[in-house]
């Protein structure tokens, strides 16, 4: 009945109410020029992303219009600077950041793009040089797929719960080797993969999976605050240095944000800061799987993923515990080397 789907409906209603306030803000200080130059971006890729185009098509039918008023809001091509999907990582980056940078990441545009895949950047607009952030409508559905099989495998490590520990390894790395497909149908092939395996808890890969959004964000977030330039066409041995040091401070960046402590400052380590630092790893792991699976050979300026990984836990002088659930997870999927003697001999890393 339509009263089963009135919270659903409700929420859409104050994300949209929210996203297009934000809009209004954000609209009073682009110039013409840069208004021009993001509907161009967001035309041309609406064009060229094959997923996006056959979803659209579908999506044109009343019927679908009334079932499925989310997948609507997603692929509404107008929300250039308000799709309410992006809002819920959106909202607590922007809380979470210094509040030295908070004025000038609000007045960041960060721009959602119709494109199904994976990847989010830094930009600046070609006339003014001010920095905007893309994020593609795919982003969701490939943390909901890392988050869900991710956790699962933490889950089964974690509790010694072995014999479903196959089939949630198998999803991972199906995502892992995938990560350039089209998200929705990763997303899709997660679940058959996983089957009839479920995950004990529900709330808790939709946590994991929130954080590794805002970390997303915050991450971009980061190279605007600290005012990072990009390389070159032709980059020296200099510019390639500088650049591979800027992300591992746009990566403490994001974590500071999010484990609320100064970039300097020490953590006052609990389990809700541990299991935060472990999400943002196990995405990064991940990532790194699919680096290896796939032969895929970084740019110079960027560093690996496992090597980013352990910078932030050596900067943030992580716990023991932490450090152990890490490397056990990265020995299990087969990233990162060998793992620690506490991993080894005791899977339970004892983290909430």
């Amino acid at each position: 009945m339509w009263w089963d789907k009135l919270p659903q409906r409700l929420y859409l209603l104050c994300l949209r109410w929210v996203s297009r306030r934000y809009e209004k803000e954000l609209d009073s200080q682009l110039s013409e020029g840069e208004r021009s130059e993001l509907k161009a971006i967001v035309s041309k890729i609406s064009k060229s992303d094959k997923t996006f185009m056959k979803l659209s098509r579908t999506a044109t039918s009343d019927r679908l219009r009334a079932e499925s008023p989310a997948l609507f809001e997603l692929l509404d091509v107008k929300c250039i600077l308000h799709n309410p999907f992006i809002l819920p990582y959106r909202r607590p980056a922007l809380r979470f950041c210094p509040p030295q940078y908070r004025e000038l990441l609000t007045s960041t545009p960060v721009v959602t793009i119709p494109d199904f895949h994976f990847h989010a950047s830094t930009r600046r607009f070609a006339g003014s040089k001010r920095a905007f952030v893309k994020v593609p409508f795919g982003l969701v559905f490939a943390l909901g797929a890392i988050a869900r099989a991710a956790f699962g495998v933490y889950q089964d490590l974690d509790g010694r719960r072995y014999s479903t520990l196959k089939k949630k390894l198998s999803a991972l790395f199906l995502i892992a080797g995938n990560i350039t497909a089209p998200t929705p149908a990763l997303a899709a092939a997660v679940t058959q993969t996983m089957g009839s395996v479920t995950i004990l808890s529900v709330t808790k890969p939709a946590h994991v999976m929130h954080v590794m959004g805002v970390f997303v964000l915050l991450h971009e977030f980061g190279h605007v605050a600290l005012n990072h330039q990009p390389c070159g066409p032709e980059p020296t041995r200099l510019e390639l240095e500088r650049a591979m040091a800027q992300e591992f401070e746009a990566d403490a960046f994001a974590l500071a944000s999010i484990l609320r402590v100064d970039l300097k400052g020490s953590v006052p380590w609990d389990d809700a800061r541990k299991l935060h630092a472990f999400c943002v790893c196990m995405l990064l792991l991940t990532l790194e799987l699919h680096t290896n699976l796939r032969s895929v050979r970084l740019r110079p300026q960027y560093p690996s993923f496992v090597e980013r990984c352990k910078v932030l836990l050596d900067q943030f002088a992580a716990p023991e515990s932490l450090r152990d659930a890490v490397d056990h997870f990265s020995y299990v999927i087969g990233v990162g080397g060998q793992p620690t003697m506490g991993a080894m001999s005791n899977p339970k890393n004892h983290m909430s």
